[in-house]
């Protein structure tokens, strides 16, 4: 065989695989872009970025685009890789009286060039997508919009398949898309941690928001037997007494027995209660209408009512009904932000002397 020929081979591996990587960049860079900047870019006339935030809409139908030019590439990779090794390998190595030539160089070539489209085609490339994100992803959807538009009847014909399937494994279509997003932004933010672009405060605090919708309220509230709570009936000033010595700024009142929750005061009502009339005169003025949610609600749905109505604390009630706990907006929160410690928190000690020797630390 001619080595001229084997070198135009070699060489024609090399181009996809710089294609395979230069795509990986592309799906990136696009998926990483700061959508902020893209929509002031838009709002001064880029068309660039107006197409790109357009693919970013409906990103599965972008990423099958790439994944279907991607898996072709790398199809053909493979077939000039092993059309190389059947026409160059030698035929001539044995092993235990077995020629071993083309398993071996079968598996020789397997290895490499798994090695170089990993390190070449997708690694690399990616890394290279996280630096200047914006800028290479204006660079490269001209070129990206124009594949999207001769593939769109085939992932058109992909994606139908693809929701067909889903259906019949019990897989709702919206559910997979919000996996692959989820997926693709998980990579983003492991790649900025590796770079020491995220710290790990701030990593702690996007997987808060990941898990945010996976969480119920129960598993974050305060349980019933945690709870202070004043009974109605009390005289007035058993309640102003309770109320203002107490450690929270809003108390459930119950009436007759605590799954009875007739409503929530507030301790600044009680006070201007107190300046305005001189006195708690009846506990029913500034009483305010509790606001009720299953126990089983996920806190992301919880957080949305409790805005919605202006409610900074809610009753949870189990499946019969009765009260099991109490949610704040605070204690939502602390599920992105970590805790949050104000005046009437008690903060464990960090370091706890035992003997003139001895401590115990906290871990961290």
């Amino acid at each position: 065989m001619n080595s001229d020929t084997l070198f135009y081979r070699i060489l024609i591996i090399f181009l996809l695989i710089f294609i395979n990587g230069f795509l990986s960049m592309a799906e990136l860079s696009i998926i990483s872009t700061n959508k902020v900047k893209l929509n002031q870019k838009k709002n001064n006339g880029n068309k660039r970025a107006a197409k790109i935030l357009e693919l970013l809409e409906k990103p599965s139908n972008f990423l099958t685009t790439l994944q279907v030019m991607i898996t072709m590439i790398s199809i053909l990779i493979s077939i000039k890789t092993f059309r190389i090794i059947l026409l160059y390998a030698p035929d001539n190595i044995e092993f235990l009286g077995t020629n071993i030539s083309e398993s071996l160089f079968t598996f020789l070539g397997v290895v490499i060039l798994t090695f170089v489209i990993l390190l070449f085609g997708d690694y690399i490339p990616k890394r290279m997508a996280m630096k200047h994100s914006n800028r290479k992803a204006l660079k490269v959807i001209p070129l990206i919009n124009l594949l999207y538009v001769i593939l769109k009847p085939f992932v058109f014909i992909l994606n139908q398949f693809t929701y067909l399937f889903s259906r019949l494994l019990g897989i709702r279509s919206d559910t997979l898309e919000e996996d692959v997003s989820l997926e693709e932004i998980r990579s983003i933010i492991e790649v900025g941690r590796e770079k020491g672009v995220i710290n790990k405060i701030e990593r702690d605090m996007l997987d808060g928001i990941f898990e945010f919708d996976n969480r119920l309220a129960r598993e974050v509230m305060t349980p019933r037997t945690e709870v202070e709570m004043i009974d109605i009936e009390e005289p007035p000033h058993n309640i102003v007494s309770k109320a203002t010595n107490g450690n929270y700024s809003r108390i459930p009142i119950y009436q007759g027995e605590v799954d009875n929750i007739v409503g929530i005061i507030y301790i600044k009502d009680i006070f201007r209660e107190i300046v305005n009339k001189g006195k708690l005169v009846d506990i029913h003025d500034i009483l305010r209408k509790p606001f009720f949610a299953p126990e089983t609600k996920f806190i992301d749905d919880l957080f949305t009512d409790m805005q919605m109505q202006s409610a900074q604390i809610a009753v949870l009630l189990d499946e019969y009904g009765g009260f099991s706990g109490i949610a704040t907006i605070e204690d939502l929160l602390e599920e992105i932000v970590g805790n949050i410690y104000d005046e009437h928190d008690e903060l464990d000690d960090f370091i706890n002397k035992v003997t003139e020797n001895t401590y115990i630390i906290d871990g961290l």
